[in-house]
């Protein structure tokens, strides 16, 4: 598998838009066996809180 994340849609946009990667995905068919799935995620609005705590929990694991 293979991930990018990018900061911006912009971002991912002027990736897609470099004449490499453009080969690169003309070149796919021929490479990969059984086809090829792209997902696209969407860019959070609000970070992830960094520990439990944020959530309203202790921060500490009950394991």
């Amino acid at each position: 598998m293979h991930y990018e994340i990018f900061a911006t849609v912009e971002d991912f946009e002027a990736c897609n838009a470099m004449p490499y990667v453009r080969d690169w995905f003309a070149k796919l068919p021929e490479l990969v066996e059984g086809g090829v799935k792209v997902t696209r995620m969407a860019v959070a609005a609000k970070p992830a809180p960094k520990d439990r705590a944020e959530l309203g929990g202790t921060g500490q694991s009950a394991l």
